[in-house]
């Protein structure tokens, strides 16, 4: 009956006089003034939540955890800040920052209040606003003091955002041996810390140590402790990381060269949504058997999905390998890529045993091989690194790799002869080829084959 009687009080209490109201005007003891906030907060979660008999309602829930705010109850400034950030239908970004502010401009790291908690969790959210202009002038600069505040007492977020921020250099130089230092502290977060954004953001921290030890960014190059880096964010399912290391496999870069861990790893990457590693397992199923008609459909497949994704060269392979399939073919890998699921899991993890085709892989992407002549024009060279350099602007590995097959597939098409078709003819397919896929070797190399190959057909 007492906490009905004082609820009954605090609801005629204004919003900042709490504690001199009720009892005839005279102020409320400990025990009232405790029963104030319980109610308040009481009838917050009520109407936020609906329960209790009450209809859902977010402006009056707003009152409630207003009344509780406005008379210093931390936890409630917080929840009132979040709900101004995150709730549709009260949201306010303006007041949801001046809430957070006012939280975490009582936060101490050197002290022990019992409500230490909840002003550190304001600290972030600050930063962010910062950082992003909302609710409050974007500020660079104030952005950064309060990820650092949040970072020095521990913040994996924070830490996070700090790494990322020497490394580009958003609001601060970059400085990569800051970045490394920031994204290291991440990365060494024990499993027992894990939550929400601590779990994906640790996976993302130790990828980019990768890239950095890759690419040689604050730190010497080195390939094997990128590589390292990179399969510990591929365990904890970054697939960007799963893709590097589906990439190290493959050309030995780091690791020993192996193909079959190689197509597992793409795979991982090509299950959770990587566009990269989808068009690579289409690729590496068509270059394993391409008169497989099952091949042919799981290629299909996997191209298709890239394109999906905005991925220029798997929609150029989709269209290139569509005409080899017959229409139930089509259908069926067009219904295989419709109904995947991001995140299913792999229906193998065996690699596709490779088939050759009158010696050539017939696949548009082909594992490189040595040049034959070894010789290659000044000129055509410069124009494959320049191309290389295009494609992957910041990514000096497959760079490499890129001119090395290349350089492989202009040889090759150097020693290209009409065989036993008339030499006229193979000149009108060699010249369609170059002027279809001008600078690109390797796809120039494949359409003579197929071409060639399909003259063959015809004339059986």
């Amino acid at each position: 009956m007492r906490q009905e009687i004082i609820r009954g009080q605090a609801n005629q209490c204004s919003l900042d006089n709490a504690g001199a109201c009720g009892n005839g005007g005279r102020a409320l003891d400990a025990f009232a003034f405790h029963q104030f906030f319980h109610g308040a907060k009481l009838d917050a979660r009520l109407y936020e939540s609906g329960n209790g008999g009450v209809a859902k309602d977010f402006e009056e829930a707003v009152r409630w955890w207003t009344k509780a705010a406005t008379n210093g109850d931390v936890s409630s400034e917080v929840h009132l800040a979040e709900l101004y950030r995150d709730n549709e239908e009260v949201k306010n970004p303006q007041e949801s920052f001046k809430w957070f502010l006012k939280v975490a401009q009582q936060f101490d790291s050197s002290t022990n209040r019992l409500d230490k908690f909840f002003t550190q969790e304001a600290v972030v959210p600050v930063a962010k606003a910062y950082d992003k202009g909302l609710g409050v002038d974007q500020d660079k600069t104030e952005a950064i003091k309060w990820y650092k505040k949040a970072a020095d007492a521990g913040d994996t977020e924070a830490e996070w955002q700090l790494g990322v921020k020497y490394n580009l250099g958003d609001g601060v130089d970059i400085d990569k041996q800051k970045a490394l230092q920031w994204y290291l502290k991440v990365a060494n977060t024990p499993k027992s810390k894990y939550f929400n954004f601590v779990s994906s953001g640790v996976a993302e921290a130790q990828r980019n140590i990768g890239y950095l030890y890759r690419d040689g960014g604050g730190v010497a190059k080195d390939t094997q402790e990128a590589f390292g880096w990179f399969m510990k964010a591929a365990e904890n399912g970054e697939n960007y990381s799963q893709y590097e290391v589906a990439k190290a496999y493959e050309t030995g870069v780091g690791v020993l060269q192996d193909k079959q861990e190689a197509f597992k790893w793409y795979q991982k990457a090509a299950y959770q949504g990587n566009k990269l590693a989808q068009q690579k397992v289409g690729s590496i199923y068509f270059t394993a058997n391409p008169n497989s008609p099952q091949n042919r459909i799981e290629a299909y497949k996997w191209y298709a999905l890239a394109a999906a994704q905005g991925d220029e060269d798997a929609a150029k392979f989709r269209d290139i390998i569509a005409p080899t399939m017959s229409v139930q073919e089509l259908a069926e890998a067009n219904h295989r890529a419709k109904t995947f699921s991001v995140g299913e899991p792999p229906t193998t993890n065996s690699l596709p045993v490779m088939q050759v085709v009158r010696g050539i892989p017939a696949s548009p992407t082909r594992m490189p091989t040595q040049s034959a002549s070894g010789e290659v024009p000044a000129t055509v060279l410069n124009g494959i690194k320049e191309a290389a350099t295009r494609k992957w602007p910041t990514d000096y590995e497959m760079q490499a790799y890129e001119i090395k097959t290349q350089v492989a597939a202009y040889s090759e098409l150097q020693q290209l002869s009409p065989g036993n078709i008339p030499p006229d003819v193979f000149q009108q397919i060699k010249t369609a080829a170059v002027n279809e896929w001008p600078g690109d070797y390797e796809m120039q190399v494949y359409e003579i084959r197929n071409q060639v190959k399909a003259y063959q057909d015809l004339r059986k």
